[in-house]
């Protein structure tokens, strides 16, 4: 019974939580990308990359205990968010390459080959931001309905 009572107390609302902050961090880091635009910033992408697929590697982690716990179905659901994140940390990687191309056609004559780039590296850094984003949401609810079932609530 008290962990009925600690699941729904506590775990349930920090889920919550954690879900409503992940959506204001996705806005704040695709304003992040926006302002990136003109300043090359690498860090950001090796970051954000590492993060991603580390998450990733979390998701998997999770996945593959699942399977141990004969439990195919959430773990199959476990392993297709990773493919999610897994291609957020990839569209990172090729955003850092972009972000190299930039450096050199910053100082050239092409400045509207620039900043097309420059709008196109901002989209892919977006979109990659926004994968993330849905795999870790996902990746709160399953939980939420795994930690439901573990604890003995219908889910």
């Amino acid at each position: 019974m008290i962990r009925k009572h600690i699941f729904i107390k506590v775990l349930t609302p920090i889920l919550v939580l954690l879900r409503w902050l992940l959506w204001i961090a996705i806005g704040a880091d695709i304003a992040i990308e926006l302002a990136e635009v003109y300043l090359q910033k690498d860090v950001h992408h090796l970051a954000l990359s590492a993060i991603f697929f580390l998450l990733a590697n979390l998701q998997i982690g999770i996945s593959r205990l699942l399977i141990s716990m004969k439990d195919e179905e959430m773990s199959r659901q476990f392993f297709y968010i990773s493919i999610f994140m897994i291609c957020a940390a990839i569209i990172e990687i090729i955003d850092l390459g972009i972000d190299r191309v930039l450096l050199g056609l910053a100082d050239s004559g092409y400045i509207i080959v620039y900043k097309s780039v420059s709008v196109a590296e901002f989209f892919l850094g977006s979109i990659s931001t926004i994968l993330a984003g849905y795999s870790l949401d996902r990746f709160f609810v399953l939980i939420k309905i795994k930690s439901r079932d573990l604890v003995g609530l219908d889910a």
